[in-house]
């Protein structure tokens, strides 16, 4: 994987723009065109019954999942406890594996009053965990 500037790019972005050189195979591609896919909101909570801390995390996780099953294409619907905690490896195929992400921005929420461990399920700080992604 190349990083290199982008042609024609306008000075008035904020935000910067990464490219990758064209024809990278691990980028996603449509019409001809390759795409950088940047997730800008990911999580990994532990919903758990045994890390709920009270009737409002249960009432928070079931909104969630409310959420998911109505919004959802059926074929794409998780069972209730995959959707109470899928795990990192899960995420990260998800993600990296099976979807289109290129990067991806993790921004966990605590939650402290209605999980004892809070609603992040990083908070193991496992080695190696969130995992680095090389870019070269």
């Amino acid at each position: 994987m190349v990083l290199e500037s982008p042609s024609g790019c306008d000075s008035r972005h904020t935000l910067p723009l990464i490219c990758l050189s064209e024809g990278d195979p691990s980028m996603y591609r449509k019409d001809d065109t390759s795409y950088f896919i940047v997730d800008a909101h990911v999580a990994l909570w532990d919903a758990r019954p045994e890390n709920q801390r009270n009737i409002h995390g249960k009432q928070f996780i079931d909104c969630f999942y409310d959420y998911h099953r109505n919004l959802s294409p059926e074929s794409e619907v998780w069972s209730y406890e995959e959707y109470l905690y899928q795990g990192g490896d899960r995420l990260m195929k998800d993600l990296f594996t099976d979807g289109y992400v290129d990067h991806a921005i993790f921004q966990p929420a605590f939650l402290g009053e209605f999980y004892y461990k809070g609603f992040r399920a990083d908070r193991t700080r496992r080695p190696n965990w969130p995992p680095r992604i090389p870019t070269s």
